[in-house]
């Protein structure tokens, strides 16, 4: 084909003229193609003509071979002269005559074919032209529809083009107008901060004020009392020694004396007289003096009143050595399991949004009650200290808080903005916290429900544990943070080798124990805030971020499942793995707990089961 036409507008002219091209094209094509063929159909006329004539001639020669008595001076002389004299000659000149005939029958039968195969052929392809002539035609009316859609398509983004001029000018004035708030919020928070602080300043000064005001009334009090108790007369049944036993370093306190004091006393120990205050009423009268101050000191810390009592610490945990009882508890993955206070129940807690109350008796778990009111997978659970509440955080951006009285969510602690990966009791009644994947620490007031405090840290929360001063929390940024539950700053960091995924306290609040994605649990001394122990092992490979390891009751030993699930536990003392318990889990253990009378241990892991081991 030709070469391609020039570029047509629009118009019907050019369509036009664009068809009429590719019509001439074809037909240029045909000539071309009738060209090639015309020599083999002008030989094909030709030998058409030679065997007619020839068939003539053999008619004629077979016609007077059968009548002799023809004249063969009618014939003319060009045919005569094609006769032969002889019979034997005429006979070879037929057989010549019929071999021809034969070629040339066999040459035209082959012209025929090819002239048949070439209209064949002439025919596809006049046909292929109408289907070209017909889809031109269809391209012709595709290329007026794309046109006609072009232009509504061009008017569209003429339009569009207008309304986002008009949004952009929108956008900047909105612009403007936030950044004008943000600079009268910024303003504004600034001097809150600043008159929040003026606020505290004065409540303290005025706090101040008042104590030393209460303390010069009290003095000026307990002063008043003592000169009365000096101004009575009593009968003194007592010797001058014994008299001198009396413990008057009392008055070396901070008590504004009488003027006369002085006087009185001397003059008492002089003589018995009957103005001497007695023995029995000096020691009860400091001895109220000696509570006064006692109970100053407790109001000025009221918190400790507060706080759950002690749990009695185990004298001796035993190392478990087998497994008891097996079981597949939920119907999912189980991410969090603890003992009760009282060793006698056990919580576990998986991605079946169900926390289950087990009954350890006769070395068996029973199930006795189940608490639902998750809407998402529970990742950790913690008992009270008094063991009437269960604490569950879980990945609905949310903790929840259940009453061993009723199996439904008692509360929940909402305001985080990711998943929550811990959530702790304080040792403050009604107070916990609670970590999360939203890189906020939270303190909650349990009574209220409410968040008491929100602290903003630098990377993921895995893991939280709080002593009587301190908030500690593990990140994904491979570091310990240490938070003073009085301020919201950071007051230690401790760097680890791998991201961290649990921690867990000693009874005596001494040691931390770390375990990191770099296959090792850490023992961290809290007096010095430094690394005391490192805890490896050949086999064991910490399986997830969030993989809980702890000390054991008394504090001697650290506990920890791998991912291969085996359990390891190792002497905190020495250093030294003591065990490796392996072959009931085939799944990666996510926690373990120690029950605090030391004689059980329970592993779960990713499989749905949970386990229960002893020494015994």
């Amino acid at each position: 084909m030709a070469a391609a036409p020039e570029e047509l507008s629009p118009g019907g002219g050019a369509r036009s003229a664009w068809k009429r091209h590719i019509i001439g094209a074809l037909k240029q094509r045909d000539r071309r193609q009738k060209a090639s063929f015309q020599d083999v159909i002008e030989a094909y006329s030709r030998l058409l003509e030679n065997t007619g004539l020839l068939w003539q001639l053999t008619g004629k020669i077979q016609t007077e071979l059968k009548d002799p008595h023809i004249c063969h001076t009618s014939r003319s002389p060009r045919i005569s002269l094609l006769v032969p004299s002889s019979p034997e000659s005429l006979h070879a000149m037929k057989e010549q005559y019929q071999e021809q005939v034969t070629e040339l029958q066999h040459t035209g039968g082959e012209l025929a074919y090819k002239i048949i195969e070439l209209n064949k052929s002439l025919v596809a392809k006049d046909g292929k032209l109408e289907e070209q002539e017909v889809r031109v035609s269809d391209l012709d009316e595709e290329v007026q529809h794309l046109e006609a859609s072009r232009k509504c398509l061009r008017d569209l983004v003429d339009l569009q083009e207008t309304e986002n001029v008009e949004l952009k000018v929108e956008y900047d004035q909105v612009l403007k107008w936030k950044h004008q708030k943000e600079e009268k919020l910024r303003v504004a928070v600034h001097k809150g901060e600043e008159i929040l602080q003026e606020m505290v300043k004065k409540k303290v000064q005025e706090a101040v004020n008042r104590n030393r005001k209460n303390e010069r009334v009290k003095k000026i009090r307990i002063s008043n009392e003592i000169k009365k108790a000096t101004e009575k007369t009593v009968n003194i049944d007592m010797e001058r020694e014994e008299v001198m036993t009396l413990d008057l370093k009392a008055l070396s306190l901070d008590i504004p004396e009488p003027q006369d004091s002085g006087r009185t006393l001397n003059r008492a120990f002089r003589s018995a007289s009957a103005t001497m205050l007695s023995s029995s009423k000096l020691v009860e009268t400091f001895k109220e003096f000696f509570d006064f101050r006692k109970r100053r000191v407790n109001s000025m810390s009221s918190q400790s009143e507060n706080v759950y009592p002690k749990a009695p610490l185990c004298v001796a945990s035993s190392i478990p050595s087998k497994a008891i009882f097996v079981l597949e508890a939920h119907d999912s993955e189980v991410n969090g399991v603890k003992f009760s206070p009282s060793s006698k129940l056990v919580a576990t807690g998986g991605a079946d949004r169900v926390i289950k109350l087990w009954d350890v008796m006769g070395g068996r778990l029973h199930n006795i009650q189940n608490l639902e009111g998750c809407n998402s997978s529970i990742t950790s659970v913690e008992f009270s200290p008094s063991g009437t509440q269960i604490l569950a955080a879980s990945s609905d951006k949310a903790a929840h808080l259940w009453s061993l009285d009723g199996n439904k969510s008692k509360d929940t602690l909402t305001g985080h903005s990711d998943k929550v990966t811990a959530a702790k009791f304080k040792s403050v009644i009604h107070q916990a916290v609670t970590g999360s994947m939203d890189r906020t620490v939270k303190e909650w007031d349990l009574h209220k429900g409410a968040c008491l405090r929100s602290i903003r840290v630098p990377s993921f929360c895995t893991d939280v544990v709080c002593s009587d001063y301190f908030i500690i929390s593990g990140h994904h940024d491979k570091k310990i943070r240490f938070w003073d539950s009085r301020v919201t700053r950071c007051t230690q960091e401790i760097p680890v080798q791998g991201k961290v995924t649990s921690l867990n306290i000693n009874p005596e609040q001494t040691q931390l124990l770390s375990c990191s994605r770099d296959d090792t649990l850490k023992v961290i001394e809290l007096r010095m805030n430094n690394v005391r122990q490192v805890f490896r092992a050949d086999g064991f490979k910490c399986g997830g971020d969030l993989t809980r390891a702890i000390f054991s009751p008394d504090g001697n030993y650290a506990i920890a499942g791998s991912a291969d699930g085996a359990l390891f536990v190792w002497n905190v003392t020495t250093g030294r793995l003591e065990r490796s318990l392996q072959g009931m889990h085939s799944a990666c253990v996510n926690a373990v707990a120690w029950s605090l009378s030391g004689e059980y241990v329970v592993s779960i892991d990713r499989k749905r089961m949970v386990v229960l081991w002893s020494s015994f």
